[in-house]
This record gives C-alpha cells, structure tokens and sequence, in this order.
C-alpha cells in the first residue's frame, strides 16, 4: 500500500458516520492483514503449516538444544536440533545441551536470534 491509500485508510476509519463502522472495521482488518503479509497472501505466509518464517518447535525438559553465544540476544534463547543441523555456525561459538524447563525454538526470530545464524527453513519475518 502507498502512503496515500494509508493516509485515506485512516481518514475512512476515523471520520466517516458511525453507519459504516462495521465496514470500516472489516476494511482495517484487511489492511493489518495486507500489512503483515507484505501484500502476499495472509494465508500462505502465516497458516501454513508447510513453510513458517519463525520455528517456533515445543521445546520440553529433558529435549537436546543448541545455544550459540555468538547468534543468541541473551542466556534464555535456543534452537532446536533440527535448526541447528540446516544453520551454519561455523567458527562460533555453540555448545549443545538438554533442557531443563520448557519453550520453543528461537530460530527466525530476529529479536532473539543474529538472522545470520536463521537455518534453511525458518528465513525470519523479513524474508521475501
């Protein structure tokens, strides 16, 4: 979307009678939905199950994980075995472990993960 039809999105959603709140409402979510999928579609980039850009796997007690110093933002973050075995973390510095609480996997998440360090199969959000 343009910074006009932004700008006119706002304007409809904000301003207009209260006789089309429920249009403007379905209106606003299209364009959260427009917004977030880069203006491909919602669908295929958040509900299926066949490509997601964040891993996002259950981690439980007892599980085997990798934490790389040299990829994590901080001490809580991790990647599951399966990440780690399509990422390259060559000449870092990563250690495997089990875990002892639970969670999920880090990988494609830009705030808690270097993208550099993103496997194959979990580009991140800004993939494209």
């Amino acid at each position: 979307l343009s910074n006009t039809q932004l700008w006119d999105i706002f304007d409809f959603l904000l301003w207009r009678g209260s006789q089309r709140k429920q249009a403007s409402m379905q209106l606003l979510l299209q364009w959260y939905r427009a917004l977030l999928s880069h203006g491909r579609s919602f669908e295929s980039i958040f509900c299926s199950s066949s490509h997601r850009f964040v891993c996002g796997q259950t981690i439980t007690a007892g599980d085997p994980i990798y934490r790389c110093r040299t990829c994590q933002s901080d001490n809580n973050t991790l990647i599951c075995v399966d990440c780690f075995k399509h990422s390259d973390h060559t000449g870092h510095d990563w250690f495997c472990t089990y875990t002892n609480g639970s969670g999920c996997c880090d990988c494609g998440d830009p705030l808690s993960w270097d993208p550099k360090g993103f496997c194959t199969k979990h580009p991140g959000p800004s993939a494209g």
